[in-house]
Protein backbone atom coordinates (compact mmCIF):
# COMPACT_ATOMS: atom_id res chain seq x y z
CA UNK A 1 0.00 0.00 0.00
CA UNK A 2 2.74 2.76 0.85
CA UNK A 3 4.29 1.80 -3.02
CA UNK A 4 1.07 3.04 -4.40
CA UNK A 5 1.28 6.39 -2.08
CA UNK A 6 4.71 6.78 -3.26
CA UNK A 7 4.05 6.18 -7.07
CA UNK A 8 0.42 8.59 -6.82
CA UNK A 9 2.61 11.27 -5.23
CA UNK A 10 5.47 10.94 -7.87
CA UNK A 11 2.52 11.20 -10.84
CA UNK A 12 1.57 14.54 -8.67
CA UNK A 13 4.51 16.13 -8.51
CA UNK A 14 5.64 14.90 -11.82
CA UNK A 15 2.16 16.45 -13.20
CA UNK A 16 2.52 20.07 -11.37
CA UNK A 17 5.94 20.57 -12.48
CA UNK A 18 4.87 19.81 -15.97
CA UNK A 19 2.20 22.64 -14.96
CA UNK A 20 4.68 25.26 -14.41
CA UNK A 21 6.46 24.88 -17.12
CA UNK A 22 6.68 28.48 -19.81
CA UNK A 23 3.68 27.50 -22.10
CA UNK A 24 4.88 29.03 -25.66
CA UNK A 25 2.51 28.98 -28.48
CA UNK A 26 4.26 29.39 -31.70
CA UNK A 27 2.95 30.93 -34.62
CA UNK A 28 3.62 32.90 -38.15
CA UNK A 29 1.80 36.08 -39.42
CA UNK A 30 -0.09 34.32 -42.07
CA UNK A 31 0.19 36.82 -44.49
CA UNK A 32 -0.27 36.39 -48.38
CA UNK A 33 2.13 36.03 -50.80
CA UNK A 34 1.20 37.35 -53.85
CA UNK A 35 2.29 38.47 -57.37
CA UNK A 36 0.88 39.30 -60.91
CA UNK A 37 1.33 41.58 -63.50
CA UNK A 38 -1.18 43.07 -66.36
CA UNK A 39 -0.04 44.23 -69.63
CA UNK A 40 -2.37 45.58 -72.68
CA UNK A 41 -2.38 46.65 -76.23
CA UNK A 42 -4.54 48.08 -78.46
CA UNK A 43 -4.78 44.42 -79.42
CA UNK A 44 -4.53 42.10 -76.95
CA UNK A 45 -4.29 42.08 -73.05
CA UNK A 46 -2.52 39.32 -70.60
CA UNK A 47 -2.43 39.00 -67.06
CA UNK A 48 -1.20 36.76 -64.25
CA UNK A 49 -1.51 36.20 -60.57
CA UNK A 50 -0.52 34.06 -58.39
CA UNK A 51 -0.73 33.52 -54.20
CA UNK A 52 -0.40 31.20 -51.43
CA UNK A 53 -0.12 30.85 -47.40
CA UNK A 54 2.36 30.09 -45.82
CA UNK A 55 2.12 28.28 -42.71
CA UNK A 56 4.32 27.52 -39.03
CA UNK A 57 6.41 24.30 -39.87
CA UNK A 58 6.92 21.05 -37.92
CA UNK A 59 10.72 21.75 -37.93
CA UNK A 60 9.89 25.18 -36.05
CA UNK A 61 8.67 23.34 -33.27
CA UNK A 62 10.62 20.60 -33.43
CA UNK A 63 13.86 22.98 -33.39
CA UNK A 64 12.22 25.06 -30.01
CA UNK A 65 11.44 22.10 -28.43
CA UNK A 66 15.06 20.75 -28.62
CA UNK A 67 16.65 24.06 -28.09
CA UNK A 68 14.30 24.78 -24.96
CA UNK A 69 13.40 21.95 -23.15
CA UNK A 70 12.25 24.02 -20.16
CA UNK A 71 8.93 25.45 -21.81
CA UNK A 72 5.85 23.29 -22.99
CA UNK A 73 5.07 24.27 -26.77
CA UNK A 74 0.97 24.84 -26.67
CA UNK A 75 -1.90 24.32 -29.56
CA UNK A 76 -3.93 26.82 -27.12
CA UNK A 77 -2.94 30.12 -27.28
CA UNK A 78 -5.81 30.99 -24.66
CA UNK A 79 -2.81 29.53 -22.30
CA UNK A 80 0.30 30.49 -23.40
CA UNK A 81 2.35 32.73 -21.25
CA UNK A 82 4.30 33.69 -24.74
CA UNK A 83 2.97 34.02 -28.11
CA UNK A 84 5.87 33.39 -30.73
CA UNK A 85 5.61 34.82 -34.40
CA UNK A 86 8.12 33.06 -36.35
CA UNK A 87 8.51 32.98 -40.13
CA UNK A 88 10.64 31.18 -42.40
CA UNK A 89 11.56 32.21 -45.81
CA UNK A 90 13.30 30.81 -48.53
CA UNK A 91 16.90 31.99 -49.71
CA UNK A 92 14.50 33.59 -53.05
CA UNK A 93 12.25 35.40 -51.02
CA UNK A 94 15.20 36.86 -48.87
CA UNK A 95 16.80 38.07 -51.88
CA UNK A 96 19.74 35.78 -51.23
CA UNK A 97 21.20 38.23 -48.47
CA UNK A 98 18.99 38.81 -45.93
CA UNK A 99 17.61 36.33 -42.44
CA UNK A 100 15.45 32.93 -43.49
CA UNK A 101 14.06 33.05 -39.96
CA UNK A 102 12.58 35.79 -38.42
CA UNK A 103 11.08 35.77 -34.77
CA UNK A 104 8.78 38.03 -32.28
CA UNK A 105 7.95 37.35 -28.50
CA UNK A 106 5.35 38.55 -27.01
CA UNK A 107 3.95 38.21 -23.37
CA UNK A 108 0.83 36.80 -22.67
CA UNK A 109 -0.47 40.74 -22.03
CA UNK A 110 0.50 41.16 -25.86
CA UNK A 111 3.61 43.30 -25.01
CA UNK A 112 6.82 42.86 -26.98
CA UNK A 113 9.35 40.96 -24.85
CA UNK A 114 11.85 40.76 -28.62
CA UNK A 115 12.57 39.46 -31.58
CA UNK A 116 15.47 38.54 -33.50
CA UNK A 117 16.65 36.84 -36.72
CA UNK A 118 19.08 33.92 -37.93
CA UNK A 119 19.92 32.05 -41.10
CA UNK A 120 19.22 29.01 -38.99
CA UNK A 121 16.11 27.44 -37.69
CA UNK A 122 18.34 25.90 -34.87
CA UNK A 123 19.71 29.15 -33.93
CA UNK A 124 16.25 31.26 -34.32
CA UNK A 125 14.91 28.44 -31.91
CA UNK A 126 17.95 29.36 -29.48
CA UNK A 127 16.95 33.07 -29.94
CA UNK A 128 13.43 32.29 -29.23
CA UNK A 129 14.49 30.55 -26.17
CA UNK A 130 16.30 33.32 -24.81
CA UNK A 131 13.88 35.54 -24.82
CA UNK A 132 11.31 33.25 -23.19
CA UNK A 133 13.76 32.58 -20.41
CA UNK A 134 14.38 36.42 -20.11
CA UNK A 135 18.59 36.26 -21.14
CA UNK A 136 18.15 38.51 -24.14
Amino acid sequence: MKFGWIILILVTVSAAAEDAKTRVFVTDHDSWQESGHFAATEDSASASYSGNVRRISVEQMKSLNKACPQVTITSQPAGADFVVVWDTKTWQQTSWSGHQNEYTVFNAKGDLVGSGADHKIANAAKGVCALVAGKK
